[in-house]
């Protein structure tokens, strides 16, 4: 068992209200929950009570509204029967953003039950703080150009693929490309895992096909003995008329028993760097031409081919990556269109995305977060807990007070559910540098499950906040 910190630093910041009409779903049942989305209107708020409710059929909502549950594992929707319908599809024609928050969507694998859908190219949406349980055979599909941010979700043994990100095919290919722009699907701050899944040869957790533009970064996965990729990424072979446009694969902590594959890049451009690949792979990162006459068969350079691919400060049980696997050579070549260097001039889109810390309506149990400027109590976590014993290492700065005295500082640990699990230190501590442990159980000594848990310092009524993400048990 490991963990693994995300270091940007949260600071705490006030709710703020929505600018519409609150309307209660009488239950959390297909048709209770259509007809309060019925009587919404652009701006209005859609909550879906706590419980445990069966769930047949389909919802289609406009853009413009928020729906949210009670919390993950609160607000618990359970689909009943094969549908290929899923269970919310998300109408972004109208240009207005929308939300859906605070649940868990139960879908019924290998039987068909797919999570949530995208559709005319949704703008500024978010999907965050939910709970994505055996949806098949997708858990969230983006179509057209999308800009948004999935965040602080949880995915368990979705198959065939958690995220699936499509894009508007020609027109992609004709905007110039802006690798750290927000012209993108962003996927950050989720935990994956794959264990116990019907098919081991057909599961990834993010992929990609006609003319997309995604970000995976600040992830974790955490899988089983598995055969395909984690991370996918298609050229021009399947689907639409064009491949992946671009992706920027960063900053994740991707861990497997067994995987064929850590990455595979199949067309597009992009950049993939910082990641921390840990376990048993084949390959880490392999890269190739997909192509519609065959994989490979073509005249250079090929349809939708990697052109400008950079890949840096990447590593694999602790040691740097640095070469990759190249299944074409003739046609994909280091130095022409891939390099092992960082990508001169790129500067990553701001993390966390900023529609994760604008103000607005939050989950009842989520723990709300906004990024620190500046000192933020020099607050990291390093090392990690495994079957020998060790334990996670907190280290914090307290700041000199005016007059010297001792400061008040409280160390709390949150679940995902914002539920308080473990209060490591509530006391008085001295200026300086401060170390603490956590052994990854909670406060009655009951063994943690996998998942993002939230670490909270507060020091003198000022908060700041950490990620520690427990996986491998």
């Amino acid at each position: 068992m490991k963990f693994f910190s995300v270091f940007t630093l949260f600071l705490l910041f006030t709710i703020y209200s929505v600018s519409g009409e609150v309307i209660n779903a009488k239950s959390g049942s297909r048709t209770d929950i259509q007809a309060a989305i019925n009587l919404a209107r652009q701006g209005d708020l859609v909550r879906i009570p706590a419980g445990t409710f069966n769930y047949d059929g389909s919802i289609s909502m406009k853009a413009g509204i928020t729906l949210m549950g009670e919390g993950q594992d609160k607000t618990v929707l359970k689909r009943t029967g094969s549908t290929s319908s899923y269970a919310f599809n998300i109408d972004g024609s109208n240009g207005l953003p929308a939300r859906i928050s605070g649940m868990t969507i139960t879908g019924i694998a290998p039987t068909k039950s797919p999570g949530i859908k995208l559709i005319n190219g949704c703008k500024n949406f978010r999907i965050d703080h939910i709970t994505f349980r055996r949806c098949f055979d997708r858990a969230i599909e983006t179509h057209g150009q999308c800009k948004g941010v999935i965040d602080h979700c949880t995915f368990i043994d979705n198959w065939y693929t958690a995220v699936v990100v499509y894009g508007d095919e020609v027109a992609s290919w004709s905007r110039p490309i802006n690798l750290g722009g927000d012209d993108a699907v962003f996927v950050e701050d989720c935990y994956f895992e794959q264990k116990n899944i019907g098919d081991d040869h057909m599961s990834h957790h993010v992929a990609s096909n006609n003319g997309p533009r995604y970000v995976f970064r600040y992830n974790t996965t955490d899988d089983g003995y598995m055969s395909p990729q984690a991370i996918d990424v298609h050229g021009n072979k399947f689907g639409g008329i064009r491949g992946s446009r671009n992706y920027e694969i960063y900053k994740n902590k991707v861990q497997a028993e067994h995987r064929w594959l850590g990455m595979l890049i199949r067309g597009g451009d992009g950049v993939i760097w910082g990641n921390e690949l840990t376990g048993d792979y084949t390959r880490p990162i392999d890269l190739m031409h997909e192509g519609r006459d065959g994989d490979g068969n073509c005249a250079y350079p090929c349809d939708d081919q990697i052109r400008s691919l950079y890949i840096w400060d990447n590593n694999y049980n602790g040691r740097t990556i640095s070469s990759v696997n190249v299944r074409h050579p003739s046609l994909i070549k280091l130095g022409r269109d891939y390099f092992m260097t960082k990508m001169p001039g790129y500067v990553p889109y701001p993390y966390p995305h900023p529609l994760t810390v604008e103000p607005g309506v939050e989950p009842p149990t989520a723990v709300i977060s906004k990024r620190v400027e500046g000192e933020a109590h020099g607050l990291s976590v390093e090392g990690g807990v495994n079957s020998s014993g060790s334990s996670a290492r907190i280290h914090f700065s307290v700041p000199q007070s005016v007059s010297g005295q001792m400061i008040p500082v409280k160390l709390k640990i949150y679940n995902v559910q914002g539920e308080l699990v473990r209060t490591l230190f509530e006391g008085q501590k001295k200026a300086g540098m401060h170390e603490m442990t956590w052994d990854g159980f909670s406060g009655n000594r009951q063994k943690l499950a996998n998942g993002i848990y939230t670490l909270e310092l507060e020091i003198d009524g000022v908060r700041v906040n950490g990620q520690i993400v427990i996986y491998g048990r």
